[in-house]
């Protein structure tokens, strides 16, 4: 199947499901999964994103950030997944230990490390202290907290829990939206860590949008529209063939921007490439139905005008 068959088998797909969020035009929705701590988010290959390999301002590398958060409330032993090696670049439990010496995490007093202990663990220490042991886990810990001394329990931990710093709760609130990204990985390669950087920071936050409120159709119109900005700059340079190549990836991904397939009919039409040219005019012509406008009446004449050229060159 070629890839304009595959295009258009999903565009016009009728029980293919769109979304049409925020009240943007229609676009494809994304397919997000559970996220699953004992495999690496990127199936397709076990190299880091060249993307994640900068340091952040602080000196961190956005996967340290996103341990950072994976670490706080869980034992100072826990096992820390294959992911942050293979999809983040990471040594992790030597960069947990930094993360420590920085001051961005501190291991948790008797107290706050009860959130780490089970049920069972929990009602011993009751137990032991004559306490009732009826009620859910944040009751039985409210329990002990409020009626047993921590020199009472603190021998039953094994390992205490690490928690971050006020220095660390403010990283993770200033770089919120790579936490995001990261737990609402989507299988589509919309939404990852790699794209909050280049799309989030540089987009979002500069119209102002807190990146506590980033939400999955914010992020997609911000990850679309500079998809745009990329393609244009790519045909300007005249870099041919790394306008095609982003073009038709735009399009698989769902993008909607009249520019994309502007382009592409444009670089169609330098390359005499007619039917290339009509079908990615059809597919932006469906596109656009929701949100008819000068593009969709452009690429209407568009298309009259080169299937009168295809006839033409055919008679």
């Amino acid at each position: 199947m070629s890839i304009f068959s595959w295009i258009r088998k999903q565009i016009f797909d009728p029980v293919r499901e769109v979304s049409n969020a925020n009240n943007s035009p229609e676009h494809s929705s994304i397919n997000r999964p559970k996220h699953n701590d004992a495999q690496p988010h990127n199936n397709q290959t076990n190299v880091p994103d060249k993307r994640l390999m900068p340091p952040l301002e602080e000196g961190l590398l956005p996967g340290e950030v996103i341990l950072l958060d994976w670490a706080n409330h869980k034992s100072e032993t826990a096992s820390i997944p294959a992911y942050f090696k293979y999809e983040y670049g990471l040594n992790a439990a030597k960069d947990r230990h930094n993360l420590i010496r920085l001051g961005y995490l501190t291991v948790a007093s008797p107290s706050e490390s009860l959130k780490s202990l089970r049920v069972p663990e929990l009602k011993d220490i009751l137990r032991e202290n004559n306490q009732k042991v009826s009620g859910k886990k944040p009751d039985l810990i409210q329990r002990i907290t409020d009626n047993i001394g921590e020199s009472s329990y603190s021998t039953s931990f094994v390992n205490r829990s690490l928690i971050c710093t006020p220095t660390g709760n403010s990283l993770l609130e200033k770089y919120s939206y790579l936490v995001w990204a990261h737990k609402n990985n989507s299988k589509d390669g919309i939404i990852n860590v790699a794209n909050a950087l280049t799309t989030t920071k540089e987009s979002l936050l500069a119209k102002h949008i807190n990146s506590t409120r980033v939400d999955k159709a914010t992020f997609t119109e911000d990850y679309f529209f500079r998809q745009g900005q990329t393609l244009s700059g790519l045909w300007s340079q005249k870099k041919l063939n790394q306008v095609e190549s982003l073009g038709l990836r735009a399009i698989q991904e769902g993008n909607w921007y009249p520019v994309i397939f502007h382009t592409l009919a444009m670089l169609y039409r330098k390359q005499q490439r007619l039917e290339d040219e009509a079908r990615i005019l059809e597919i932006g012509i469906e596109r656009t139905k929701r949100n008819p406008g000068v593009a969709r009446k452009d690429f209407t004449k568009r298309l009259d005008r080169v299937n009168e050229l295809i006839a033409s060159s055919k008679s």
